[in-house]
């Protein structure tokens, strides 16, 4: 049984923590990767120790960091400044956890070094000794030189001694990291790798206690069967998946963080991914607006679709809801992708948070995916399903627009409440689906009432009666000027991997800024942050190669917008959420 000491371990996992919280860009695998064994359950590796110093005072600065969140640099600066270290070094953490899952996980380090025999003495220990024992801020941590510029750290001078040691192990990280572990780990300034087969018995523990409370949350909402789907995803990912990998880094525009797994060769998984999307001409679809969101999905890919098929069969319906009713599935069933965006709406009260919304699924039979819509809404007329009664609206060519025949629809639909619903009094224990209806479509609705058209490559499909908004819309879809010429969204998108399959953005200027009047009107003005003009939340998804690769992308205004909201937050938890702001 291998011996621990939380203490030392937890010294050397803050050192090399506050040095990962500052993620320079970069452009290949750690270096000292090459001396790690690639039979290691868990690896953190760490580029370039001295240029992660350089950045963290700037992104500290940027976020608007102060106090003790400040201090990790001075101690990682304390560590690097050692004589005998090499700043500029890469280091790399393997980690062993406890086989039972209790525990301190056993730890060894790999710490660059530009003479270890100056760094051994200093301190404490004896340079000529195969292994010597160190005083690391009083604690002791056996030490070994593994030549080639780097020494090998942990308090376990049996993992030391242990240890075989040797250069030229690159090629294997390489060949089980894959397509897409290797695309995160030759961009990435941290690099985080699991082996996923070694891990699965302590994947397989939390997974099991997982679905022990989804088992909960479902006699909770009326026996929906949240295990099903979800547990047949888990078994996927430990009976396919080779490796996952974690990347952390900084670029000018903000934080990125990417996410990647790779599938066996031949497995069921890495066939669904195994071909590259184009997601971005979807977006560029869209019309040129200020947005709370937008997003596109390719779905030509057969992998894909297949797997949409799959999930689409699997998902689980509340019992009494199991018809479809009015929905927008023949978009992503008859198309080859589809993407949207939720425009800005100044007019939020009156018009509601659809009102500028627009999708458009790309086809090349637009005509009969508007027939299939047009179906869908005369066999929804006048039917109740789930409580819900639906009374519909289709008018053919109703106006020409831009040059464009279009079709006007509408929805409205009636929600029948629960008997408990207004129970205590008549204040109810659920949301009004009324109130909920206008606030997503407007005072005067209770439904969708739009546009829909056909246009030579796919259908155009809005939320309101706008002709306005309808035409730019139709701009757009024809190849006019889309919604990537928009500036902000501009400065992130170079930023998501190529050939994506799905990308998505999150706008949090605009929804600051509609949001703060009522921030003001509740007495908080003196809490309210700037909601300039901010890059968007970022996030991208390639699938290729039997796997994928996820890039989440947090721009510094964001960062800095996230971080200064935090005393707004804290006190709304003390008050009980919003409402004890209200009665403030």
């Amino acid at each position: 049984m291998r011996t621990t000491a939380a203490k030392t371990r937890a010294v050397m996992l803050a050192c090399a923590s506050g040095l990962a919280m500052a993620w320079p860009a970069m452009a290949a695998p750690p270096a000292s990767l090459d001396q790690a064994p690639s039979d290691v359950p868990i690896v953190v590796s760490i580029r370039d120790m001295g240029a992660l110093i350089d950045k963290l005072d700037a992104a500290a600065g940027v976020i608007g960091l102060e106090g003790q969140a400040r201090m990790a640099p001075q101690m990682a600066n304390m560590m690097l400044s050692m004589p005998g270290i090499n700043r500029s070094g890469s280091m790399t953490l393997l980690v062993y956890p406890p086989e039972n899952g209790q525990g301190d996980p056993e730890v060894l380090v790999i710490a660059p070094v530009s003479d270890y025999s100056e760094f051994a003495s200093v301190m404490g220990g004896d340079a000529d000794a195969a292994i010597t024992t160190l005083n690391m801020q009083g604690n002791e941590v056996r030490a070994r030189n593994l030549g080639n510029g780097f020494a090998l750290l942990s308090d376990d001078e049996t993992l030391v001694s242990g240890f075989d040691a040797g250069a030229g192990r690159l090629a294997a990280h390489t060949a089980r990291l894959g397509v897409n572990g290797g695309r995160v780990a030759d961009v990435a300034d941290i690099t985080i790798i699991a082996d996923v087969p070694l891990l699965e018995p302590m994947l397989r523990k939390g997974m099991d206690a997982g679905r022990q409370q989804a088992q909960a949350q479902a006699q909770m909402l009326g026996g929906v069967d949240l295990v099903g789907m979800g547990g047949a995803l888990q078994e996927a990912v430990l009976r396919d998946a080779r490796v996952g990998v974690v990347g952390l880094s900084v670029t000018d525009v903000g934080l990125a963080m990417d996410f990647g797994v790779q599938f066996k060769e031949g497995s069921e998984s890495a066939k669904y991914f195994a071909k590259q999307g184009t997601s971005d001409a979807l977006i560029s679809r869209l019309p040129a607006v200020n947005y709370y969101a937008a997003w596109a999905m390719d779905l030509s890919a057969p992998g894909i679709r297949e797997l949409g098929e799959k999930l689409r069969a699997a998902t689980p319906r509340v019992p009494g809801h199991e018809e479809d009713g009015v929905g927008m599935g023949h978009l992503f069933r008859n198309s080859t992708g589809v993407s949207g965006v939720i425009g800005a709406n100044p007019g939020l009260m009156m018009t509601g948070i659809m009102a500028n919304t627009v999708i458009y699924a790309r086809t090349e039979n637009a005509n009969g995916l508007m027939d299939e819509f047009r179906q869908t809404l005369e066999a929804a007329n006048g039917s109740t399903v789930g409580g819900t009664s639906y009374n519909t609206e289709f008018t053919p060519a109703s106006k020409t627009i831009g040059g464009v025949p279009v079709s006007a629809y509408a929805v409205n639909m009636d929600v029948a409440l629960p008997a408990d619903n207004g129970a205590a009094g008549g204040v109810g224990f659920g949301p009004d689906p009324q109130m909920i209806s206008q606030a997503m479509f407007g005072a005067a609705g209770k439904g969708p009432r739009g546009y829909v058209a056909a246009t030579e490559h796919g259908l155009v499909h809005t939320f309101s009666r706008s002709e306005t908004f309808m035409s730019k819309a139709l701009e757009s879809a024809g190849g006019g000027a889309g919604l990537p010429s928009n500036a902000m969204m501009q400065r992130v998108s170079p930023l998501l991997p190529e050939g994506r399959t799905f990308e998505g953005y999150f706008a949090l200027d605009q929804v600051g800024q509609t949001v703060a009047p009522f921030m003001l009107m509740m007495g908080m003005a003196d809490q309210v942050p700037n909601f300039d003009a901010m890059p968007p939340i970022a996030l991208g998804v390639t699938t290729d190669a039997g796997g994928m690769r996820i890039r989440l992308v947090m721009p510094n205004e964001v960062v800095k917008t996230v971080y200064g909201l935090a005393p707004l937050a804290a006190q709304m938890g003390r008050m009980g959420g919003m409402g004890g702001v209200l009665v403030e």
